[in-house]
């Protein structure tokens, strides 16, 4: 009977030690669970940073599309203007060619015009 009480005393020792053992394990499951809770929350929070990222960089490839565009139009103008500039420069090298022209014959003109001025009065009646 003694050898009986005696291996029952084990087993309940035992039995002891596995619910410690136990009661260890399931401290462990909590806070490995409590963890993966944790990792998934910062994940899901970085998922969300990620898709506002996302949109961030389509938004910003998109205004760069479209100020690609605005330059494409711009320098258009540019080269409109430029030849417009050309060809006003031309047309005021003309103009100024004529206004010269002019300037010449009205000065001709004048010179002639003051030869009379000065003629004795005897040939001006001639």
């Amino acid at each position: 009977m003694e050898d009986q009480l005696a291996v029952a005393k084990m087993e309940v020792t035992w039995l002891n030690q596995q619910r410690v053992l136990d009661a260890a394990q399931i401290t462990d499951l909590s806070n490995a669970h409590e963890a993966l809770q944790e990792t998934e929350e910062r994940l899901q929070a970085l998922a969300a940073q990620y898709v506002k990222a996302q949109a961030g960089l389509e938004s910003m490839l998109q205004t760069s599309e479209d100020l690609r565009g605005e330059n494409g139009e711009l320098q258009s103008q540019v080269e409109g203007l430029r030849s417009s500039q050309t060809q006003l420069s031309g047309a005021l090298e003309d103009v100024s060619n004529k206004l010269g022209k002019h300037k010449a014959a009205r000065a001709g003109i004048y010179i002639y015009s003051n030869s009379f001025l000065t003629l004795p009065s005897s040939l001006k009646q001639i």
